[in-house]
């Protein structure tokens, strides 16, 4: 049964708790698996989402808001015949950090999400190429971002981009959504950690007009949005379902509940008994992996077209329905017909609370952040980093970025970049052969207490035969990585067992 607290733990710390069946006043802050919320973590938060439309024969260049130009565009379209979104940071209102966690998904026009592995061709009649997650083909999140060509977007500065178009081998009918967490993906840290608690500071205000606690050390009457642990505009992010199941080969579905079908939906595909992300590691001959995956009526599914495997997924409380408005009480109480409910809304929310309005909800835990940093990267080849934590109790989900530095390229150049993670491994001569894995190739091999991450710099990211001579002469091209992995900021993240 789950308790709350709302005032002074066995610390001395004012604060808010929901534990599972543990004590919330004398349980241990690192017996993570009781938490379903704990305002003495530092929160993670999801900035937000944009799906970028692929939109052929539209105008050259569409700069927003309206009335901004080359110079102060906050986004700018550029269409024709290929369309991309350019976004400069100051898009992002609200997002705290310069390159943040954040993750591209193809999208389908039927409103499916593709977790499968995708082919791209190379070189000489397509006779090479190789096999990879869908990061391989996601633009980086910019710093010193300057592009050359086309001339109407002129130097973004820091940000990213958006090509709706760049999945074509996966899907033609697809688009390109951009998911964004308020998290650093490089090395810096996160902002204003908890602190030593200060006699006196007021940490709990909850009233009729009022719902907000700080983190340790910070007064919630002055306290900025990273100083906060929740307020009623800055909402912790709530898992309301998540689970490791089989995905047999065809259509399978499991339930994830009365939730709205656009929640977010972070999901591990991995084949055998080791938990990977983002995906299983790729070889020659065993690249067919993943698969579509939607929430449709309580259920999500997965259509997959190869071989059976395994996903672990988190679903959380994202969607786009608006706040709800009426005079319902700040701390709510109720039982939904199968278990005692504590909810902590938004002042002036309805009886009826959409997901915005909805701070913390004792159904849903808080993910939680059980160990974070940064590991730089100091060598070449097939190299292992591993990290140990102590999940204390709890189920762990990792999420990690790679950190580069700077490139020039023929069209753009940046001062460093940070991209997500992906398994990619070559062909040479039609798929099959031999041309190992690919060196801008990263991922996790996950247990209940190590993250081991693993990269392959150094070796090529496309091998190819350039034209019919170098092919009957054995001739290969080899492409390295302009900017290549200097570093890994990882998190992992951590709820009650499911």
């Amino acid at each position: 049964m789950t308790q709350t607290l709302i005032g002074i733990d066995s610390q001395g710390v004012a604060s808010v708790k929901i534990s599972t069946d543990y004590d919330p006043v004398t349980t241990p802050d690192t017996t993570y698996g009781a938490w379903l919320y704990n305002s003495k973590f530092d929160p993670i938060r999801y900035w937000g989402d944009y799906t970028a439309v692929d939109m052929d024969g539209a105008p050259a260049v569409q700069y927003l808001p309206s009335g901004t130009n080359q110079g102060n565009y906050q986004l700018a379209i550029t269409g024709g015949t290929v369309t991309r979104y350019w976004f400069r940071n100051s898009y992002f209102a609200g997002l705290h950090y310069t390159q943040p966690v954040f993750q591209k998904k193809i999208k389908t026009f039927s409103g499916r999400f593709s977790g499968r592995v995708v082919q791209s061709y190379h070189g000489y009649e397509d006779r090479s190429g190789y096999f990879a997650s869908s990061g391989a083909w996601s633009e980086p999140w910019h710093t010193g971002w300057n592009v050359v060509n086309p001339t109407y977007v002129g130097s973004p500065g820091n940000g990213t981009m958006l090509d709706p178009n760049y999945n074509q081998n996966a899907d033609p009918e697809s688009n390109t959504v951009l998911q964004v967490w308020d998290l650093p993906g490089n090395a810096d840290p996160i902002l204003d950690p908890p602190l030593s608690p200060v006699s006196g500071q007021t940490s709990v205000i909850i009233n009729s007009s009022t719902c907000r606690v700080a983190k340790p050390g910070y007064d919630a009457n002055t306290a900025t949005e990273t100083q906060l642990a929740f307020d009623s505009a800055v909402l912790p992010i709530k898992v309301v379902a998540a689970n490791d199941v089989a995905v047999p080969s065809g259509m399978s579905s499991v339930s994830v509940g009365a939730i709205p079908d656009d929640c977010l939906v972070d999901v591990h595909f991995y084949a055998g008994a080791d938990i990977w992300y983002p995906i299983s590691p790729l070889t020659s001959g065993s690249y067919n992996l993943g698969a579509e995956y939607w929430i449709s009526g309580g259920q999500l599914n997965f259509d997959n077209p190869y071989g059976a495997c395994r996903a672990r997924f988190m679903v959380y409380a994202s969607n786009g329905a608006g706040p709800t408005y009426g005079a319902n009480d700040v701390l709510r109480q109720f039982n939904d017909g199968s278990q005692n409910v504590v909810q902590f809304l938004r002042p002036g929310a309805s009886a009826s609370p959409s997901f915005r309005d909805i701070i913390l909800d004792s159904r849903w835990p808080a993910v939680r952040i059980i160990k974070q940093g940064y590991i730089p990267i100091t060598a070449d080849g097939n190299q292992q980093w591993p990290v140990s934590f102590d999940a204390g109790g709890a189920w762990p989900f990792v999420k990690f970025m790679t950190v580069h530095g700077a490139a020039t390229l023929a069209n753009e150049s940046y001062s460093s970049a940070v991209r997500e993670p992906f398994s990619k491994v070559l062909y040479i001569n039609m798929p099959g052969s031999g041309g190992g894995t690919a060196g801008d190739t990263s991922y996790c091999k996950l247990t209940g207490s190590e993250a081991r991450f693993y990269t392959f710099r150094g070796s090529p990211v496309l091998s190819y035969y350039a034209n019919a001579s170098d092919y009957s002469a054995g001739t290969l091209t080899h492409r390295y990585d302009d900017s290549p992995i200097q570093g890994i900021r990882y998190y992992i993240f951590g709820i009650p067992q499911p």
